[in-house]
């Protein structure tokens, strides 16, 4: 194949004219969309694979692999020149992600920086379109000539998750093919299609449990801090053809008011197009709120989160609506036009393809209004980021050190700096004024002092927004619905303090206090201790790393009891539940049982007398 470089009038640059690539239909043999037609794994990285090789404007990167090891992609798509600068970029983005960098305002960064753009597909993978439109979006920004494209591509770059969850894809493609032609087709299987969250792997962007969350965020957000976030979703048959925000209240009020505002303007532009489109059952400011940080990584770190949810088929299997069958949803009726959804779908027939035209007329609009108004993204970006280091109220959240469950400590500390927030620790004992007791055990406010080593997460920093979110207590508001008063139930969660559902104690500090603090770059927990002599390893149960551990232990073929009973064994008491293990390992195997697990193990020689 041959690729061939024609200078276009439209930009500064040439435009790559692919004269022999193949489109994803040519690649797959039936069109995108089609019905009772799914694409597997290999096909989409097939693809991808191929663009990237043939296409100017395209960067196809393996990012990593997944929980069931496969090649996990990131699709990068801009103009050639922007393309050949992608670490030039990637530093303007660094800089305005951290305004405490720039002296001043940072007008050069302004007017060199390029809007980025990230659009994640197929988080659930029984919302089949996304994927397969992911291909044909793809292929089109690398192939056409028009004007509005090249607007896009030089003035974004667009970073394509062409799935979240790569194993599912080929889960739900398995089953489906297995299926067709018998009364199951269509149906989601019956196994969980993220092999450790099924559906729920949407709502780990703030524990990164997963190896995909992971690699998105850090690979991906944290590298790149997008200004704007596309995340594909399918919803409910019966009710809209397609959600657009802005979103219904609440928003958590740690999104910063920028930000909101830049949901309502972008929302209204995708809303805009699909109904200048011509499309029917569009709504906006219904259904989803915007307040769980669970589904909205970037809302905390600078940018906004566009969720588009088109209504499902039965997978590839077109489906056949009656009026009678349409349901209202959350702030609309599916019957009646209003101002937020003004030309009602009537039923009839709904198929993969219509979702793909309606995510791709919606991503389009995204991009172009990205591309627009360019400069008005970076600078209301680099202003979050300016709020957020300016920040007065609260000062900081402490952890004190000393506490019991070292492995929740740890892991607390681990979420927030994995989502990029600084971490401090106090190298000599310090007092603060007044405090809030945020997390278990409760007790009187006022006046504490804090122990040398205790971790201190200032508010004056880019990524406060999320730590604050994170660690402070949420009081959900009350909304009544319009007309009938009723209380408006929320969407999903409602609160998510890492201090109460972990058992780590956490205080508020909300005035500023003197304390000698150092910058530290990884809370990762210490080891494991050994102490005594033997094969018999006795520990406690009292540190959640007894369940690391445990699970180690297992996985090397040693057998792990309980103890119903307290015993004595080396002239030392252990209580009842203390967890007993035979283990007969090489010191290599050994160190590697403990690696970043705290706790403390007491070893014998002879097996405890368990009742």
């Amino acid at each position: 194949m041959r690729k061939l470089v024609l200078w276009g009038m439209m930009l500064a640059g040439p435009i790559s004219v692919l004269t022999a690539q193949e489109s994803p239909e040519q690649f797959l043999g039936f069109p995108v969309g089609a019905d009772r037609e799914l694409v597997d794994w290999q096909q989409v990285t097939g693809y991808f694979d191929q663009l990237g090789q043939h296409s100017e404007r395209v960067v196809v990167e393996e990012l990593g692999r997944t929980t069931q090891n496969r090649a996990f992609l990131l699709v990068t798509i801009s103009s050639t020149e922007n393309l050949l600068q992608l670490e030039r970029y990637r530093q303007i983005q660094e800089s305005l992600a951290d305004p405490r960098r720039i002296e001043g305002v940072p007008e050069r960064l302004l007017e060199e920086g390029k809007t980025i753009v990230l659009v994640t597909c197929s988080i659930h993978s029984t919302e089949v379109a996304s994927t397969q439109m992911s291909m044909e979006l793809a292929y089109d920004l690398a192939v056409s000539e028009d004007q509005q494209t090249a607007e896009m591509l030089r003035n974004v770059i667009l970073l394509l998750v062409p799935s979240v969850n790569p194993d599912g894809v080929d889960i739900v493609n398995r089953w489906y093919r297995q299926t067709l032609g018998t009364p199951a087709e269509g149906k989601a299987p019956p196994w969980l299609y993220h092999p450790y969250t099924g559906h729920d792997n949407n709502r780990d962007w703030f524990m990164f449990t997963q190896k995909e969350t992971r690699l998105v965020v850090q690979k991906v957000h944290n590298v790149w801090h997008p200004q704007i976030v596309a995340d594909v979703h399918q919803m409910g048959r019966y009710g809209a053809r397609m959600f657009v925000p802005p979103y219904m209240d609440p928003i958590d009020p740690n999104v910063d008011p920028i930000l909101q505002a830049g949901i309502v303007n972008l929302g209204g532009t995708l809303f805009s197009a699909l109904l200048t489109a011509g499309k029917q059952g569009v709504v906006t400011n219904a259904i989803y709120d915007a307040y769980a940080p669970s589904r909205a990584y970037q809302h905390y770190h600078g940018g906004v989160r566009i969720l588009l949810e088109a209504a499902q088929t039965e997978l590839a299997t077109p489906v056949k609506i009656q009026p009678g069958e349409l349901t209202s949803g959350k702030n609309y009726d599916v019957h009646t036009p209003s101002w937020n959804y003004p030309v009602p779908w009537k039923g009839g027939s709904w198929r993969q393809r219509d979702i793909i035209d309606y995510e791709k007329i919606g991503l389009r609009a995204a991009l172009l209004h990205a591309a627009r108004y360019r400069k008005s993204w970076l600078r209301n970006f680099y202003q979050v980021g300016r709020n957020a280091i300016e920040r007065s109220r609260p000062y900081a959240f402490v952890v004190p050190s000393g506490q019991p469950d070292l492995q929740s400590v740890s892991d607390l500390l681990g979420v927030l700096e994995f989502g990029s927030v600084e971490i401090h620790v106090a190298s000599e004992s310090f007092t603060t004024d007044s405090s809030t007791w945020v997390s278990p055990p409760f007790g009187e406010e006022g006046r504490r002092e804090f122990a040398a080593g205790s971790w201190v997460v200032l508010m004056q920093q880019p990524y406060s927004s999320f730590a604050k979110t994170m660690l402070e207590i949420q009081n959900y508001p009350t909304i009544r619905e319009q007309g009938n008063g009723r209380l408006r139930k929320p969407y999903d969660i409602t609160a998510q303090t890492l201090g109460i559902e972990m058992g780590v104690e956490v205080y508020q500090i909300d005035e500023p206090f003197d304390a000698h603090l150092k910058r530290v770059q990884n809370v990762a927990a210490s080891s494991g201790r050994l102490e005594g002599e033997g094969d018999y390893w006795l520990f406690s149960h009292s540190n959640n790393a007894f369940a690391r551990l445990t699970n180690r232990l297992l996985k090397a073929d040693s057998r792990v009891y309980w103890a119903p009973n307290g015993f004595r064994a080396r002239g030392r008491k252990f209580p009842a539940g203390t967890l007993a293990a035979r283990v007969s390992k090489s010191q290599t195997e050994i160190d590697e049982l403990l690696e970043g697990i705290p706790v403390a193990v007491w070893r014998v020689r002879r097996r405890p007398q368990l009742a």
